[in-house]
Formats: C-alpha cells, structure tokens, sequence
C-alpha cells in the first residue's frame, strides 16, 4: 500500500533527528559485531572461501574493456551474450572486491575496488543495449522529453534507467557507504557524483514516465527498489528525498499487484526471487531511514508472496519451469531467512539449494549483501501439503513417492514472459526433469520481438501438448483454458480448446490425476469437434533420447526414470530438433509423438507415467 505522502515525509525527518541517513543509515555496514557474525556464521562458510579464492584470482588480472565493437552487436544482429559477458564480469569484480574490502580491510583489496569503481563510472551507459531502445515508452533512441513533450536531439544514453542502470548505481552507493573510510577521498567523490547524475538526477528530471512505471514485473521492484535506495543512501535533505520516494510508491505497489491473489508470480521463481529481493532491500531501508514508522513490508499481500518460493522446490531440489523459469533454481538464503523471520508459515528449502556468494550470473551487489547479513537463525525448511494449488494462477504442484515431482498449469498465453503453454505440465524424479518445459531460451532481439513464438521452447509445439491438425495454440489473452477444477487430491481438469482458436473445435478436456502413493500420474484427453475430427499428435518434450518399447517409453537421465504408456497400444515415433538455451548453448530437445487419426467427431486417449 502506498503510504501518506506527510506521514513518509515526517517518518524521514524522525529519522534524521535520530541519525538514520547516509552512512549511518544501515548501522550493521559500519560496526564489527556484524562482519564478527558473517565470519563465525557456518552457513557462509562456503560462501566466504568461495569469496576469498575470487578476490585473490583478480590480483593482477585486467578488467575487461566494453568496446563499441561489442556494444553494437545487439542493433546488428540481436546479440547480447557477448557484450554481457564483459559487463557482468565487471559486476563480479564490484560484488567481490567490494564485500572483501568491507571483510577483511586488506590494502590489496582496496586496489583492486577503486579500480572496478573507477572503471564503471567510465562506462558509456550503465544500461544494456538490449534495453536502450525501449527505454522511453513511445519514442525511439533518437528522441529525448523536455517538459513532458518529445523534442528532437540525441538522447544521452548513460541517463537510461534500465534494470542494470538502476541496479548498478544503488550497488554504488551502497559500496561507498560500506567502504568510504578505506576508499581515496577524490574516488568516493566522483562516484557519488556519478550515481547522482545518471540515477537520481536522471529520475526526477525526465518528463514523462519511466516505461517500467507502467509495467506489472519485476521491473516495477528492481528499478524503483534500486532508485530507492540510491536515494535512500545519497539524498540528505528531507522534503527532496520524500518527493523522489513519494514518486516512486506506485511503481513499487505494481509490483505486489502483478501477482494473482494466491501469491503465485506468472513470470517464474527466478523472476520472483530477482524482484522480491530489490523489493525488500529498498523496504527495510525505508524502514530504517523513516525510524520504522514507514513500513512496506506490512501490505497485506505479501504473506502469500513470502510463501510462494517454498511450493516451488520438488524433491532433489528440482523447480518449476514454466515461463522463462529454470528447472534448477537456486535461492537466495538472506532473503529467504528475512521473510521468515518477518511471515508466519513461511520456510526454506534445503540448504544445499542455496544460491552462494557468486551464484547470480548477474553478480547482483544487493542481494548478496544481504545474504551475508540476513543468513541465520534456524527458519524452518519446506515440507507439509504434497499438493498445493494455486486457483488464481492456475498451477498443480505435487509431490509423492520415489522422490516424484509433477507440476501443471493452465492459464493464458499472454502471461509475463509469456510461452504457448496452456495446460502443459512437466514430470520430475531424483531431482532430474524427466519430461520436460526447455524454460528461458537465450535472451536475443528476436526473443521478445515478433518472431518469439518462431523459438522452440516458448511455442506450444515444444511443450508437452497436444498438436491439432498440424497446429498448436496460439499467442495472445484471448487463448487461454477454461473450466479449471481441481480437487486438492491432486486431480485437475480444463478445457484447452480455447488456447488454439480452431474453428469447429469444440472442447479439449485434459484430466490429470497425481497420485502421491506411487508417484505417478494418469492423462486424459478427450476431443469434440463440431465437423470432422482433425488429426491430433499427442507430444511429449525430453531431453534425453526416449527408448521406445512398442507403446510404452522408456526415459531415463541421471540415475532417474520413468515410463510413459500409451493407454489404448498406440506407438509413438521420436524426432530431434536443436534450440538455444538461456545461456546460448545448442540442446537436443527430443519429440516423443503419438498420433491419432480417429473418423468420429469426439475421441479420447490417455496416458500412464510412472
């Protein structure tokens, strides 16, 4: 909820009577008792040896230039891999001598920090090209706002807020903060300086809206948190720093607003954690600089949204794919913790599925912060209901026997990070994603342009779903399923013929039916058309090769198995194609097909894995 614009401006000026500002804003950063807690505490210490071998390997090596030759490749030819590459190693040396200056005060070290800091500050534009050309809401690259109105000029490219711009000069103002007394004086000038001009000089001076102002993702938090807490860090005087945070509370409340009511976020865990975790770094400081009279944690909302990371883990610490999600994720620990402590019912998953110090390819400096700070006390870890059902998002995950994990969905293809995957579903066991959601395929222009749905793993034909006269759903929030129904006893059904707007048509009902017991699921699909039956290729995603056995499959990856049986004999042919993954690397992906050619108008066909 967003707070009253004299209540937060009265919370700022009681914090400034009592010296909650700038430096002294997060007191653990400036004190031993902290750092003597991070040393001693056995659930960092891989994190810190881990920590320390990445600082002692800097000594000597050569930042990374961006040259232009890099930066120009995405308006090329769609590139990003390459020129990120660089940039997020930049961030790597940031977050690593930036956390061992603050540890351990070695004048090596010191080194080493000035020189990233000095470094980014040089940077031509803290935002990704990939991001340049959207930054604006309307208006193109060659346009700039004055007054609100769009004039002609050359836009300056180191003001855009993008993700990493607003992520890199919060990382900024908060090193200096940990680091100043250590740090030369002309140094932590010119950085402050910096972060001023191109972050908080740039927000308040733009004439219109910043375009993830008008978004509901994880933009809304990461952008707006990160300003935040710039400001949080950089601005002294009281009635400025209220209108720059009073201006940013929409864009935070958005954020809690673009989850369904049950908690569940659309864009997967990983977009869950990234947001959540700048969220509630610019909440508790807010917190703090208001002497806690301003508290954005207190939205009632936000339970639910706590609870959501824990349903998300099966046994073997496999997790929901859906969307651009990763069948692997990690967590972050001081979050998690945080929210514990703060929610009741609230739990961890194991701690071997935590992220690490260095477990972000982003090297994002916030959050690891405080996964240093935050990381303690003895939470509880994940367990209770084998079935939980989110109504709102339209998600079945369960859990049962033999370390089995099935997760499915319904909903519409118009989601966040959005892939044709109405009613798929995605089967687990030991850990190992036995059939299969591909999730985030690499990140390129053509990614999230036009062509998105030309890419095999955000189609519906790289999915576990059935293809309909050659075709399969089609993009856009009128394709979606009805009649959703679920027991909570792991059975759930819904019409699919909707997500595919056929004329004639008429219904496809998908039945599925967990049972935790024996770990195993039974599929039902039933088609009514109104005229003539189309064929139906009935599809299922691996990706390792199936072995076929007559109508039953064989699968089996990394000690785990399973079989999936077709109910009535039908045998299925097996086909190969190769996509890019979220890292730019070729897969195999492998089609297990069952085709059905039936003359009457409604048919059914079922499925056994086990």
């Amino acid at each position: 909820m967003i707070p009253d614009a004299a209540v937060l401006l009265k919370g700022l000026r009681a914090g400034t009577d009592r010296g909650c500002s700038g430096s002294k804003l997060f007191r653990e950063l400036a004190g031993d008792n902290a750092k003597d807690g991070i040393l001693n505490n056995p659930s960092l210490a891989e994190s810190l040896g881990l920590l320390t071998d990445a600082q002692d390997r800097l000594a000597g090596s050569a930042i990374p230039d961006l040259p232009f030759s890099l930066f120009s490749l995405y308006r090329r030819n769609g590139s990003r891999l390459a020129y990120e590459d660089r940039y997020f190693e930049r961030r790597r040396r940031l977050l690593v001598s930036g956390l061992s200056v603050w540890l351990w005060e070695r004048p090596g070290d010191v080194t080493a920090l000035e020189d990233i800091l000095w470094a980014i500050c040089d940077e031509y534009t803290w935002s990704l090209p990939a991001h340049l050309d959207d930054a604006l809401p309307g208006f193109g690259s060659g346009t700039i706002l004055r007054d609100g109105i769009a004039v002609g000029g050359t836009r300056d490219d180191s003001l855009v807020l993008d993700l990493f711009a607003c992520e890199t000069g919060f990382a900024l103002a908060e090193c200096c903060a940990m680091t100043e007394h250590l740090l030369d004086r002309e140094l932590i000038l010119r950085v402050r300086d910096t972060v001023r001009r191109r972050i908080i000089e740039s927000y308040i001076t733009h004439g219109g809206f910043q375009k993830w102002e008008l978004m509901d993702n994880n933009w809304c938090a990461v952008c707006a948190g990160s300003i935040a807490g710039t400001a949080l860090y950089l601005v002294e005087d009281d009635a400025l720093l209220g209108g720059i945070l009073f201006k940013l509370m929409p864009a935070l409340d958005r954020f809690l607003g673009s989850f369904s009511p049950d908690g569940a976020c659309l864009e997967g865990l990983s977009y869950w954690t990234y947001g959540v975790e700048f969220y509630t770094a610019a909440a508790d400081l807010l917190f703090r600089r208001t002497a806690g009279s301003v508290d954005l944690m207190d939205d009632p909302r936000l339970p639910a949204i706590a609870r959501f990371q824990q349903y998300c883990y099966f046994p073997g610490g496999a997790t929901v794919a859906f969307s651009d999600g990763g069948g692997r994720d990690v967590y972050r620990t001081g979050l998690g913790c945080f929210l514990a402590r703060r929610f009741s019912g609230v739990t961890l998953p194991p701690e071997q599925y935590g992220m690490g110090i260095l477990g972000d390819h982003c090297h994002r400096f916030a959050p690891a912060l405080r996964d240093l700070l935050w990381t303690g006390g003895t939470p509880e870890k994940t367990g209770g209901s084998w079935c939980t059902v989110f109504p709102e998002a339209q998600w079945m995950l369960c859990s049962g026997a033999g370390d089995t994990g099935f997760a499915a969905k319904g909903g519409f293809n118009d989601e966040p990070h959005n892939h044709n995957d109405t009613g798929s579903f995605i089967f687990y066991r030991k850990g190992s994603m036995l059939l299969c959601d591909l999730g985030a395929g690499e990140y390129t222009k053509e990614y999230f342009g036009p062509e998105r749905y030309g890419f095999l793993c955000t189609a519906s034909r790289g999915h576990n779903l059935p293809i309909i006269g050659g075709q399969g759903q089609k993009a856009g929030g009128e394709f979606r399923c009805g009649d959703f129904e679920y027991d909570g006893e792991g059975g759930l059904s819904m019409d699919l013929a909707p997500a595919y707007g056929i004329p004639a048509f008429r219904r496809l009902g998908r039945r599925f039916r967990f049972d935790p017991s024996a770990g195993s699921v039974l599929l039902r699909d039933t088609f009514v058309f109104d005229g003539p039956s189309l064929a139906v290729t009935e599809r299922f995603i691996t990706l390792v090769p199936p072995a076929v056995l007559g109508s039953t499959v064989r699968i089996e990856s990394n000690g785990a198995e399973c079989t999936l049986s077709s109910g009535d004999g039908t045998e299925p042919s097996v086909a190969a194609e190769v996509y890019r993954d979220h890292s730019g690397n070729p897969v195999t992906v492998y089609f297990t097909d069952f085709s059905f050619n039936s003359p009457d108008r409604e048919f059914s066909c079922s499925f056994t894995i086990e």
